[in-house]
């Protein structure tokens, strides 16, 4: 009936440990979507270690993902600032033909809409650090495929204007463009 284990002794205890401790936090707290709190089916909202990959699913159940959307940062856009259109090829927009912005590149791994709207608010103000593997992976996938070829002279980070900086970041760290 169920699959019985014999090969004990070549495992690693602390691995064993791990595991045994995964299975009962899973047991009496399963994973939880961060957004309206049902339950995920395999999910580590808990800590997130542990997983090779982690991903938004693991995080965001699949009825809030369908239900609010996730946009990726995908063509058709302006090839200079990013600003995005409904349809057609990307190119360059009339603003940046009149006025080209300083950075010659400007691209995101989402639109804020839907999903993300709500996580990154989540993130930033609520410590939700949970996220920060599968953001950390959602940013070097978008990198990779915006940035092959050349790479950027230099990454920042940006703040919102409205809100004053942490006192962790300073802008004079960054070089002058």
């Amino acid at each position: 009936m169920f699959p019985i284990r014999r090969n004990f002794v070549g495992d690693d205890p602390v691995l064993l440990l791990k595991r045994a401790c995964g299975f009962v936090r899973e047991l009496f707290f399963p994973g939880r979507c961060l957004l309206c709190r049902a339950p995920i089916p395999g999910g580590r909202n808990l800590t997130g270690q542990g997983q090779a990959d982690p991903s938004l699913q693991d995080w965001v159940c699949t009825s809030c993902l369908e239900d609010q959307g996730l946009f990726p940062f995908e063509e058709p856009y302006c090839t200079l600032c990013g600003h995005e259109f409904a349809q057609g090829i990307s190119h360059v927009c009339e603003d940046c033909l009149g006025h080209p912005p300083l950075p010659q590149k400007i691209r995101a791994a989402f639109w804020y809409q839907g999903v993300m709207r709500k996580l990154i608010p989540l993130y930033k103000y609520q410590n939700k650090l949970c996220l920060t593997q599968a953001f950390e992976r959602e940013l070097f996938e978008a990198y990779s495929r915006h940035f092959s070829s050349p790479e950027p002279d230099i990454i920042i980070p940006v703040t919102g204007y409205h809100y004053p900086c942490p006192p962790s970041w300073n802008p004079a760290f960054f070089p002058k463009i």
